[in-house]
């Protein structure tokens, strides 16, 4: 075959019905190994036994096809091990395909010899001696146990067995790896429980036993799967049975002189399922690309249409005023807010084009490129110059995203006008080659490409990318789209590991997951190769961006490009670093490419990064990013409340990053945090009027203080109309008009409901539609419907997830189903018709403290009641919210409130507020406080400061 690409492990997984049948998994470098199939068996057997173990997989002599060999045995539900061994089937059962994806029917094939009681851990070898295939298995047969063998040239007929391997003790479970001169098996002995190894040079010569160090050191293993690496070495996993541990590796150089060593426990992962004895077939680039493009494939976003009271007027929000308002800003006609210049920019660069295209004398401009942001001298009289920040077009793109979004649900021929015509000037802004960045086309074209690091081209890229995708979802209409590859191209055509072309990647994250999104629309590879370049070099030394910039030694090398989480490999990165924003793009694209690509290794470290982020740095309200120097991340549990910087655009990254954790595997941490994220921290970064804005989202606000102390300057009392910085409104409007692309994931055969939002979504099967309707009075109370009406006559799964702020919950109306309970979602299998599920969420009212190490909250509690993060505002409580004391375990209720144009519900309870002693200065004796009964009310976070300036807190000081 050609160079090994990848690995492909098939194993059984267990004694249960659905564990004793195929599962795949594929590896890139035969440590790390990716469950397919979402973890689910990918071939069943309906005959003999109905249930298989210890398959075997290899591809024909001619290598035009594939057989999958399997001991034909049930233990779960079936026989015991005992009439297993003596009295089991004397079959094996067969699969074989062509491409290895669609498999022809199970047949069951007799091959065991007269008077054996069973044929278990079939193998075969192509036999160059015989022309045929040497199948190999374990007999019981006269109370012994060992090795049989019959050849075959079909999978199909078989000679008769004959005895092939014999030992004075039982023997099962070989495999064979052949070696230079040598053919070695490797098989079980089933006294000593270890693994025993013999070479001979030909298969039907006479081996000679050899010592095995590693190998017979091991007790309690079997089903030895034998493979070479990628470098010549070879590993052999070994079943560790005895303890129920699943598959290890272990390596050697050289099998006749090399012991084999145990792979380190912290290099390999096994994925999440326990394997058993499996085998492994080594791939070619073809080979794994067929199975990333089949399998990659399960996860589908269906067009969903809200309903739900709460959220329909956040998404109609976004269409009547937060739209309008946006497009208003982008061509500077929002009186009394910083101009954007973003528009602007795209006339004068399609100015520039134009007259470059028409005249032969035409000098492009060389204005300076160095400074991250350009204003006017003179607002009113502005030249044909760049203005505002280096990635002001980036606000065009998340604007005809959040436009494509709302067009989805609400067709509008006015708005579709719009977009069509800022499309057209856009494009007629593209550079010949399909370079569209205004930044460098206005100011200097010959410097693009030349700081990566801080001035934003990828980053526009990857907007634009997203923005034309959505477009293109929704109307049809192609030609931003077109844009948008004729800048990947360009790109492409620049950047990449090739000789002649910068080995670089992102200052600014982004460009990673739209490529992805570029490659599942178009279907081009290389924009898939593109975006996997991106995220394999970054943080390679030397560092690409050391090349750019002057070196400074004086930067320690393990903190230099923490910033734009560069300063490592991101397999290796133990934690999230830097800007947080930046840090939660990467990680989405990193969750992407593990998907597409099926890399074990970047889906490991997205888990290690994502636990990272919510068991140390994240904030109660979903927020992230604790400290505004570099708008990043800090030391675990450092999560100040007053300055705090927790950007919306992060949390709305953090959302990214969670649903691309959903397509990876289903569990509902992933879910609990989007859910989080949506009603806390996303929701407040928007004014109840859709007309303002926080950047930044406090859990602490004393106004005094952001007016006075520079520390504080970041945090806002109340929100802006527009920021000259202006990502994240438009962040936000692209995100609430996609709301309906997060409440559900869809898996082949199985619909995930990740979020109770009231809505419709309809799947369509092979034998016909199952439509799918949630009712819910979610965020106020926690009861659910689920009405399913279905014409399918193929089994269907529908998971509900099981929300982290319920304890007691049930789930009403669940007939003649397979149910499950599996990571946080109860599954419900069946042929469906027309019926609905009753679901209870109870929503009590929570009480709860922070870790202990986090030091600002010790002595604190916050209020949560199911997934709202609750908050004390002065309008409210009075001045002075740090003098309160609550009492945690006063009765609390609930009662209606409004606030601006929102009805919402407030949590009334009852605490204390310290009495002002009357200091006669700035500090005296201590004495015992005072303190008087108060009334406090709670409001949700996202409601706070629309009722003009005032303190606000999320964490209260509890009553002792």
């Amino acid at each position: 075959m050609n160079t090994i690409a990848g690995y492909l492990f098939v194993t059984f997984c267990g004694e249960s019905p659905l564990g004793e049948q195929i599962y795949f998994s594929c590896s890139r470098d035969g440590f790390h190994w990716f469950d397919l199939n979402g973890g689910k068996p990918v071939l069943t057997s309906g005959i003999g036994e109905k249930g298989v173990r210890d398959p075997f997989i290899l591809r024909s002599w001619e290598g035009d096809r594939y057989y999958l060999i399997a001991t034909d045995l049930r233990i779960a539900s079936g026989k015991g091990w005992e009439a297993a061994l003596k009295q089991g089937s004397s079959s094996v059962i067969i699969w074989e395909s062509e491409d290895l994806i669609h498999w022809s029917e199970e047949r069951a094939c007799e091959i065991a010899p007269e008077g054996a009681g069973c044929v278990w851990a079939p193998e075969a070898i192509y036999d160059k001696e015989k022309n045929a295939y040497m199948v190999f298995w374990s007999s019981y047969v006269k109370g012994k146990t060992s090795i049989y063998r019959s050849y075959t040239s079909d999978f199909r007929t078989f000679t008769e067995a004959e005895l092939y391997l014999e030992k004075e003790y039982d023997v099962i479970d070989m495999t064979i790896l052949q070696d230079g001169e040598f053919i070695y098996r490797i098989y079980k002995d089933e006294i000593n429980k270890n693994l025993c190894m013999d070479r001979a040079k030909n298969l039907n010569d006479e081996f000679q036993m050899v010592e095995t160090a590693g190998l017979s050191d091991l007790h309690g293993v079997e089903g030895p799967a034998a493979f070479p690496l990628q470098d010549g070495r070879w590993c052999v996993l070994a079943d560790q049975y005895a303890i129920n541990g699943g598959y290890m590796p272990l390596i050697c150089g050289n099998p006749a002189q090399e012991p084999f060593v145990k792979v380190a426990s912290d290099a390999y992962h096994m994925g999440e399922m326990c394997k058993r004895h499996g085998s492994v077939l080594e791939l070619t680039q073809q080979e794994e690309e067929r199975l990333q493009n089949y399998f990659a494939e399960d996860m589908k976003t269906n067009p969903v249409s809200i309903t739900d009271p709460f959220w329909k007027k956040k998404v109609e929000l976004v269409r009547d005023v937060v739209l309008p308002y946006q497009w208003n800003a982008l061509n500077d006609q929002i009186p009394d807010a910083q101009p954007s210049y973003c528009m602007h920019n795209f006339r004068v660069a399609a100015k520039l084009t134009q007259q470059a295209e028409q005249k032969a004398d035409y000098v492009a401009p060389t204005h300076t490129v160095n400074g991250f942001c350009i204003w006017p001298e003179d607002p009113k009289q502005l030249e044909d110059r760049f203005y505002g920040f280096v990635f002001q077009d980036s606000d065009f793109a998340k604007w005809i995203e959040a436009a494509a979004y709302i067009l989805r649900q609400y067709p509008d021929e006015e708005l579709e006008k719009r977009a069509d015509d800022a499309i057209d000037l856009v494009c007629s802004a593209q550079q010949p080659d399909g370079y569209l960045d205004t930044f460098y086309s206005i100011n200097d074209i010959s410097k693009r490409f030349t700081n990566l690091r801080n001035n934003h081209e990828l980053y526009c890229l990857g907007h634009l990318i997203e923005g034309a995708v959505a477009y293109y979802q929704t109307t049809g209409k192609d030609k931003l789209l077109q844009a948008a590859c004729r800048f990947a191209d360009c790109v492409d055509q620049h950047i990449g590991p090739e000789e002649g072309k910068l080995h670089g990647y992102p200052g600014h994250e982004i460009a990673e997951m739209a490529l992805a999104k570029l490659y599942h629309v178009t279907g081009e590879e290389r924009y898939k190769k593109l975006g996997e370049y991106f995220i394999n070099e970054r943080g390679k030394k030397p560092y690409f961006f050391d090349f750019e910039d002057t070196i400074n030694d004086s930067i320690h090398e393990d903190t230099r490009y923490q910033y734009q989480q560069a300063n490592l490999p991101v397999r290796e990165q133990p934690e999230a670093v830097g800007h947080a924003v930046r840090a939660v793009y990467l990680y989405s694209g990193m969750a992407d490419f593990a998907r597409l690509t099926l890399d074990a290794s970047l889906k490991q470290a997205c888990k290690r990064l994502w636990n990272d982020i919510t068991d140390n740095k994240m904030y109660i309200t979903g927020g992230i990013g604790g400290t505004h120097i570099g708008e990043a991340f800090s030391y675990s549990y450092d999560l100040p409340n007053d300055t705090a910087y927790s950007e919306t655009c992060a949390s709305i990254g953090m959302i990214f990053f969670a649903k691309r954790m959903l397509e990876l595997e289903q569990d509902s941490r992933y879910a609990d945090v989007m859910e989080r994220e949506f009603y806390n921290v996303v929701l407040a970064g928007m004014g109840l009027e859709g007309d303002t804005f926080f950047y930044v989202n406090p859990l602490e606000v004393v106004p005094e203080a952001c007016h006075k102390d520079k520390r504080k300057e970041h945090v806002e009392p109340v929100r802006k109309k527009w920021f000259g910085c202006a990502c994240c409104p438009p962040n936000l409007a692209r995100l609430l008009g996609s709301l309906g692309d997060y409440i559900f994931t869809w898996k082949k055969d199985a619909l995930f409901v990740n979020l109770y939002i009231q809505s419709k979504n309809t799947i369509t099967l092979a034998s016909g539609e199952i439509n799918v309707e949630i009712q819910s009075t979610m965020p106020w109370e926690g009861l659910a419907a689920v009405h399913v009406t279905s014409t399918a006559k193929e089994s269907f799964t529908l998971a509900l997830r099981i929300p982290d702020w319920v304890e007691e919950w049930k789930v009403q109306g669940v007939n003649d189903a397979e149910t499950e309970i599996k990571n946080g979602y109860f599954y419900i299998t069946k042929v469906w018709g027309e019926e609905e599920l009753q679901l209870e969420f109870p929503m009590e009212i929570r009480i709860l403290e922070a870790h202990e190490k986090v030091r600002e909250d010790i002595g604190k509690a916050a209020v949560m009641r199911g997934p709202l993060v609750y908050c004390l505002e002065e309008v409210d409580n009075g001045a002075d919210l740090h003098l309160i004391r609550m009492d945690a375990q006063a009765e609390f209720h609930v009662e209606e409130k409004m606030i601006a144009s929102e009805n919402v519900l407030a949590i009334k309870g009852t605490g204390l507020r310290q009495k002002k002693k009357g200091y006669s200065g700035l500090y005296s004796s201590y004495k015992k406080k005072e303190y008087e009964e108060a009334e406090l009310c709670w409001i949700p976070y996202y409601a706070w400061a629309n009722r003009g300036e005032g303190e606000m807190q999320v964490w209260t000081r509890v009553e002792i």
